[in-house]
């Protein structure tokens, strides 16, 4: 068997997924998240709802 080079987009890493975690936690968007770790912005979509984790961005309203 010939060991052919993989075609398309690197498999993700532990420490991709740790990446996007923890900008998901600061609040980045998914598409500053895709620019950040060099995916599309639909991967990051993908992988976020394939692991469980919500890319939704929460606004915090301070009372004055």
């Amino acid at each position: 068997m010939i060991d052919r080079p993989r075609v398309g987009t690197p498999r993700w890493t532990e420490a991709d997924d740790q990446r996007r975690r923890s900008a998901a936690l600061f609040g980045m968007t998914s598409r500053e998240i895709a620019r950040e770790i060099g995916r599309s912005i639909s991967a990051v979509q993908a992988r976020a709802k394939k692991l469980g984790v919500s890319l939704k961005q929460v606004i915090v309203r301070r009372r004055l």
